[in-house]
């Protein structure tokens, strides 16, 4: 009998051995068929993208046509004015109304270094110690550059740098669109991407860091550094062309939002503006009518998040009276910032009225402001709000002072010493919004940018009235007006609302 039982579990054993082995069999074999299948697909994806590029490389070397280039629209149509009206000097305005309430400023970034200092302190035990094999990195160049002062540091292929041949035309251009597609790219393209997260980066900023990246690349070249900027947009999914005249390359973007003053061809009823050529310019160009297959994207110059870079703040006081009291604010901005946004293009309005401070500007600004407004009613608060955008910086036009036209971003406001109409509008509405709760709204005079505020009882003064609400003309470049006082060359002529929340 007990040698019946040992035979039994033997039996046992060797069944469950050889169902072991089975099984181990079964999954084997069905990891080879998933490798071959997921290899399968691969080729198939591989031998589409290379059908596709091959596609485009051939519509490249001869789909071009000659274009008429345009110096690009203004978004004023008359001057500005050289010298501001002064207003009678200042009484104490105010209807009844509710008063503010305590405002408080939230520090979301105090929050964030706290997160980030929890995650640090996070033991992660050790690897077990296993023999592990050294794997060679895929590309061999290293690059490591600052980026507004945010540390990059990317491995690429030297096969990157384009080496465009002369004559810049056509079929070199599709020789290039050939060479680079051919390369193994995606992992770099991964870590470009990568780096717009990283960084918040817009389309806008995108096209700066890959145009940063591709001069670092390319020693420098502008049209080597163009070819590599237009493949690396084009593949991460942006509608970006080529173009050339007189060996110089040229780059075209289509934009949701106008580009003033930046040359610009139309096709197919689009406009495509050069990005990367003076201002001003005018002649003819070559390029081709049809996007690649899979860029869908136009570039975005919204300013939705503050873009991550150096940060490295720096202080700012600024001075203002108010009914015989001075007031003296101390502000931060970013360096770093101010040198991004400093060739930022000329959009619209809109984009600079919806645009953050830096969350560091934003807390120390907002906290030595809230305490003079809270108590007051709204239009104490909106006096004492315009009478600071009003004299706490001086007066200049952008073509006196920049040589250009450049509506300001917020943080560059708080930087320059100088700023004009629309510079001051941005500023004001911001400031109202995040202190005040109001409604704002961006008006348009010929030559001349103001705002106008939602508020709650009877207006007084000069208003207008917008989708069955009345707003009250607030001019914060009118130096001592209080709200519902209009410049007086502008009292009789009704505004274009360019901006509303």
């Amino acid at each position: 009998m007990k040698s019946l039982k040992i035979l039994l579990v033997l039996l046992l054993v060797i069944f469950m051995g050889q169902a072991q082995q089975d099984v181990e069999e079964m999954m084997r074999k069905l990891e080879e068929a998933t490798r071959k299948e997921m290899e399968e697909t691969q080729k198939k994806v591989d031998q589409y993208i290379s059908a596709q590029d091959s596609a485009f490389a051939a519509f490249l070397e001869k789909e071009w046509e000659l274009y008429n280039t345009y110096t690009g629209k203004k978004n004023l149509e008359k001057p500005k004015p050289k010298e501001i009206p002064v207003a009678e000097p200042e009484t104490k305005v105010d209807i009844p109304g509710k008063k503010i309430e305590p405002i408080i400023i939230p520090e979301k970034e105090e929050k964030e270094e706290e997160k980030e200092v929890e995650e640090e302190k996070q033991v992660i035990p050790p690897e077990p110690e296993i023999e592990k094999k050294k794997i060679e990195p895929k590309y061999k160049e290293s690059l490591e550059l600052n980026f507004y002062g945010a540390p990059v540091a990317i491995r690429y292929s030297p096969q990157f740098r384009t080496n465009l041949e002369s004559p810049f035309d056509n079929k070199n251009i599709s020789k290039m669109w050939k060479k680079l597609s051919a390369t193994d790219y995606p992992d770099f393209l991964d870590a470009l991407q990568s780096y717009k997260k990283k960084l918040n980066l817009n389309g806008w900023g995108y096209y700066k860091f890959i145009n940063k990246v591709g001069r670092e690349i390319n020693q420098g070249s502008h049209n080597n550094s163009s070819i590599f900027t237009w493949f690396f947009l084009t593949k991460s999914g942006y509608r970006v062309r080529i173009a050339y005249n007189d060996n110089r390359i040229y780059l075209l973007v289509p934009s949701a939002s106008m580009l003033y003053s930046i040359s610009y061809l139309t096709i197919n009823q689009e406009k495509y503006f050069l990005i990367n050529r003076e201002e001003g310019k005018r002649d003819k160009i070559y390029s081709y009518k049809n996007d690649y297959p899979t860029a869908h994207q136009s570039l975005d110059l919204w300013m939705k998040n503050e873009p991550r870079l150096d940060d490295h703040t720096k202080s700012k006081s600024l001075d203002f009276k108010y009914l015989g009291d001075n007031h003296q604010i101390q502000v931060n901005y970013k360096p770093a910032l101010i040198e991004y946004l400093s060739d930022y293009p000329q959009t619209d309005y809109e984009i600079y009225f919806e645009a953050p401070l830096s969350e560091k500007s934003r807390v120390t600004l907002l906290r030595e402001l809230a305490p003079m407004v809270e108590g007051k009613t709204a239009t104490e608060a909106l006096n004492l709000l315009l009478r600071f955008v009003q004299t706490s910086f001086k007066y200049k036009t952008d073509d006196l002072n920049f040589g250009r036209e450049k509506p300001l971003f917020p943080e560059e406001t708080l930087f320059y010493p100088f700023s004009d109409c629309e510079d001051r509008s941005v500023l004001f509405a911001y400031l109202v919004r995040n202190l005040l709760d109001l409604k704002v709204i961006g008006i348009k005079y010929p030559g001349h940018i103001a705002t106008a505020i939602s508020i709650e009882g009877p207006l007084k003064g000069d208003y207008l009235s917008y989708q069955n609400e009345d707003y009250i003309i607030c001019d914060p470049t009118y130096i001592n007006a209080n709200i519902g006082q209009s410049m007086p060359q502008f009292k009789n002529v009704k505004p274009e609302i360019i901006f509303s929340d």
